[in-house]
């Protein structure tokens, strides 16, 4: 008999077909709202709202047209021979660049009467500095926190800066030449930025890279930079006068643009206030009581300032899989929550499949086939 025929079971058959297929397309809808997925980009929205903060902190403002890059490394230049030829010893990054050693526990010399303030730790597992146990709330960062703005050594200057006639290509790889210290910043969510002729740029994490380094040339100092965006972007300068000039008697913070080729990056300096009450700004930066951060100019703020998952239709059908699946790990529901929530669904998906049984046996089997299917899915036998 039918299941539209208009007797009482079929009557109680359709109104059981009706009540499922609402629970089914409602529920999913709701934990879409109120419990989403932990995408990959949800996981790294924790880490993301921890460089927003720290740039507030460090700015005063929110960046909204801009990404936060984080430290990722702190190295020392490839070791050369007399003779031209590379040590023994070296290693090198995602982007290219090779490197002698990289400093995993950090401190800059400046402040050895106070070095647990600034003392961080290379993290392998993510491939980005943190603050340590050792952090106090002089700089308000615990423990854990990404290291965004990096203060740099005043002992560990170079003596070089980086100019294009010092890269030095080995095959794939390259390095240019400088001494001290090279403090290198990275995304770690991608972005799209744009060049002087408005050229949209992928920014993406390992394959972006910008390097710094603090030069002192007799006695001529600044920063020196070098941009990598898939492809080398070259270099570009900040030169003390030009930083120093830049501060006034109100304000710590200052704003700079280094532009590489075409494209722009900026490089926040903020002069230590714990010294720029007894010492001028020019005094601050020649003895290293300043750090610095970086940023992108995003034209994908949407991707950055948000989380990465979406209220649409197509991830409501993958929470209802979820669901029918025993999978809600992923949402935050486990145990006995995540066996009842999918239990929500399976049961009216079931009934449903029984009532249109009542007039396609066809369908009995598949119900058959996706139980027994599920239950091996989980080791049930």
């Amino acid at each position: 008999m039918g299941l539209m025929s208009g007797d009482g079971n079929s009557e109680f058959a359709y109104k059981m077909l009706i009540f499922a297929t609402v629970v089914m397309l409602v529920f999913p809808i709701l934990i879409n709202l109120y419990c989403p997925k932990i995408s990959a980009g949800m996981e790294e929205d924790e880490r993301l709202q921890d460089l927003n903060a720290q740039f507030t902190d460090f700015t005063g403002s929110s960046p909204s047209s801009e990404s936060v890059w984080a430290l990722t490394g702190i190295y020392t230049p490839v070791n050369v021979n007399a003779d031209g030829t590379i040590g023994n010893v070296w290693g090198y990054t995602p982007d290219g660049w090779m490197y002698g050693e990289r400093v995993v526990n950090y401190s800059p010399s400046q402040y050895s009467g106070n070095a647990d303030a600034f003392r961080v730790s290379y993290n392998s597992a993510q491939t980005t500095y943190y603050y340590t146990d050792d952090s106090t709330q002089v700089n308000k960062h615990s423990a854990g926190d990404l290291y965004t703005s990096v203060v740099m050594d005043v002992n560990k200057q170079s003596n070089i800066f980086f100019t294009s006639a010092g890269k030095v290509s080995e095959g794939d790889l390259f390095y240019y030449e400088f001494s001290g210290y090279r403090y290198s910043f990275q995304p770690i969510v991608e972005s799209v930025t744009v060049d002087a002729d408005g050229n949209k740029i992928n920014v993406v994490p390992n394959q972006s890279s910008l390097n710094l380094i603090w030069y002192n040339y007799y006695g001529s100092q600044g920063i020196s930079g070098q941009l990598i965006l898939g492809t080398d972007r070259g270099v570009a300068y900040l030169t003390a006068p030009q930083i120093v000039s830049a501060f006034n008697s109100d304000n710590n913070t200052a704003k700079f643009q280094m532009t590489f080729n075409g494209v722009d990056m900026n490089v926040y300096i903020r002069i230590d206030p714990t010294y720029s009450s007894t010492l001028s700004v020019e005094e601050c930066f020649n003895l290293g009581y300043w750090s610095i951060m970086v940023t992108s100019q995003s034209v994908d703020t949407s991707a950055y300032n948000s989380a990465s998952y979406e209220f649409n239709i197509y991830n409501v059908f993958e929470t209802m899989i979820d669901l029918l699946t025993f999978n809600m790990g992923d949402y935050g529901i486990s145990g006995v929550a995540g066996t009842l929530a999918s239990m929500v669904i399976v049961v009216p998906f079931f009934v449903g499949l029984l009532c249109i049984g009542l007039s396609f046996y066809p369908v009995l089997i598949f119900a058959g086939i996706w139980s027994v299917l599920s239950a091996w899915s989980h080791g049930l036998f």
